[in-house]
């Protein structure tokens, strides 16, 4: 399950194995999980069965750590991962998850980074990158989609956005 305890030491050990295999480093995005308390579980839950039907078969998805996910999208280019990123948003969003009778309402927060975009030399560079904007897409007003631009960080989609948000850090 997507959930499970074991699930960030399996995803940076997926992106060295996929940056081997492919030569370079595709788009990760970062999902950061807002408004858990008491129902973090659940909705935590929720999140990864949404990932787990929502990515191709080519992608991972993994748990990576407290209330984040992280999505390795290879052989996608920035651009493309951005929109991925903001599908997810939209479809975590509509998800209805029930707790204790009630029906929450769930909305995340994701960065987006990729190489060549973003010059790395590590997986773990790609995730730091992508945590800068997932913290700025929080910032910006949180259920939003950020990408790295290697230079500063635009908001690339939020709700009721029909097409990318042209904010610039």
């Amino acid at each position: 399950m997507i959930t499970g305890p074991a699930e960030a030491p399996r995803g940076a050990q997926l992106g060295r194995r996929q940056r081997g295999r492919r030569g370079g480093l595709g788009p990760w995005l970062l999902l950061g999980s807002a408004g858990v308390c008491s129902h973090k579980a659940t909705v935590l839950r929720t999140v990864g069965k949404t990932l787990e039907t929502s990515v191709r078969a080519g992608d991972v998805a993994c748990r990576y750590g407290g209330e984040e996910f992280l999505v390795i999208a290879p052989n996608t280019p920035v651009s493309g991962a951005a929109t991925l990123a903001e599908r997810l948003r939209r479809k975590i969003e509509s998800a209805s998850v029930r707790w204790k009778g009630q029906t929450l309402a769930v909305s995340v927060s994701i960065g987006v980074a990729g190489w060549p975009t973003v010059q790395a030399a590590t997986p773990e560079e790609i995730v730091t990158k992508a945590d800068e904007a997932l913290y700025f897409a929080k910032k910006s007003g949180r259920n939003r989609v950020a990408m790295h631009q290697g230079e500063g960080i635009t908001v690339y989609a939020g709700p009721g956005a029909e097409q990318p948000s042209p904010a610039t850090e």
